[in-house]
């Protein structure tokens, strides 16, 4: 079978869902449009910026695969916040064929003002019952 000589497999559309607030609390969702002949084994990979790199990160050793992503979603964790998420789209053909590959980088992931506000209250209510540590920047 033929696969449409000369079309190579493209995304003519692709847009990410997420919070809008950039908070890490929600599901990240990709949707895209093939074209391209019959859709194989389109590749998507998820990628986070390595600590130290947070904000810098532009070359490829800068970031690290997420194993735990699915094919079309993330769900982000703690370790996200304030981190960067590079997300990389390789349409297949079903005869193996891919084509080029699109990326985007998520603005640094947040942690919502909430938590961030009830780790703040819970830390001034363990000080005054005479608790003492220290608490790094969230």
């Amino acid at each position: 079978e033929n696969q449409e000589a000369g079309s190579e497999p493209c995304l003519t559309d692709w847009k990410i869902e997420m919070n809008p607030n950039q908070e890490y609390t929600d599901v990240i969702k990709i949707h895209y449009e093939y074209c391209g002949g019959t859709e194989g084994q389109t590749l998507v990979q998820w990628f986070r910026e390595v600590d130290g790199m947070e904000g810098n990160g532009s070359e490829d050793h800068d970031f690290e695969m997420i194993k735990s992503a699915g094919l079309l979603e993330y769900m982000p964790i703690v370790e996200d916040v304030n981190k960067r998420v590079k997300i990389q789209i390789t349409p297949v053909r079903s005869d193996g064929l891919e084509g080029p590959t699109y990326q985007h980088i998520l603005e640094a992931l947040k942690c919502p003002q909430r938590v961030h506000d009830d780790v703040s209250r819970c830390v001034r209510q363990m000080q005054s019952k005479g608790g003492n540590f220290v608490l790094s920047q969230i």
